[in-house]
């Protein structure tokens, strides 16, 4: 296993040559100039860990897993505008040669390939037993029970709770850690199998809607924001 990491990587988009990549992790920042449209960090850590990556005049710096190894990156700058200005947001297109790459893709391999199937909350379950005793003290593992217990909610509380108990969970962030247990606490009243919220609010014509009113009835529930073109071009259609 390396004793440190080499972070190197490559920026596509428009930012000047004499701008600066940023790395941050461990409340540390270290920097280094942007040279032919390229950078490297090198330094060690003691356990994977989540780290930014940024540049000069971004408005974000995106995360990922920082371990002692050699991590390539390939990055984009794109420019958008907000509030009536331009804003510069850095965007991770392709990330190599990390033990951490290569354990993410393994869930979202499985995660995309089980998606649509009926029995699919099962085979998640299955899945996660075995990759979070293998996984146990990876970050990645935490992050993802965060997001099933407060996003996306297809276990039940009994279930996500005893893949919690398989975690080390002195090498899971605190973020995680809180997400998670506010997700739980949730799943009492809105988890699976729990009765739909009820609700009035008015259709696209105005008309009030009583959620009471299809009671014992088949009823898909899409959720979508204002912001979203498409969805509204949907709702209109």
């Amino acid at each position: 296993m390396d004793k440190s990491f080499v972070v190197s990587g490559t920026v596509k988009g428009n930012i000047a040559n004499d701008g600066y990549a940023f790395l941050y992790h461990d409340n540390k920042q270290d920097s280094v100039k942007i040279v032919d449209n390229a950078f490297e960090f090198k330094g060690s850590v003691k356990d994977t860990l989540v780290a930014q990556i940024g540049v000069t005049s971004a408005a974000n710096a995106p995360q990922f897993y920082l371990e002692n190894s050699k991590i390539t990156l390939q990055i984009s700058v794109n420019e958008t505008v907000k509030n009536g200005s331009p804003v510069q947001n850095v965007h991770i297109d392709a990330l190599n040669g990390s033990r951490s790459a290569q354990i993410s893709e393994e869930y979202q391999k499985f995660y995309q390939s089980n998606v649509g199937k009926k029995d699919f909350n099962k085979l998640l379950y299955s899945k996660l037993k075995t990759f979070i005793r293998k996984h146990r003290s990876h970050p990645f593992s935490g992050a993802i029970l965060a997001e099933l217990a407060l996003v996306n909610p297809v276990l039940t509380k009994s279930e996500l709770n005893q893949l919690y108990s398989l975690l080390d969970l002195t090498k899971q962030t605190d973020q995680n850690l809180t997400l998670f247990k506010k997700g739980i606490e949730k799943l009492d009243k809105y988890g699976v199998g729990k009765p739909f919220s009820d609700f009035n609010l008015p259709d696209q014509n105005g008309k009030i809607v009583n959620f009471k009113d299809y009671a014992g009835k088949l009823i898909l529930v899409d959720f979508w924001a204002s912001w979203c073109k498409p969805c509204r071009e949907k709702i209109l259609n």
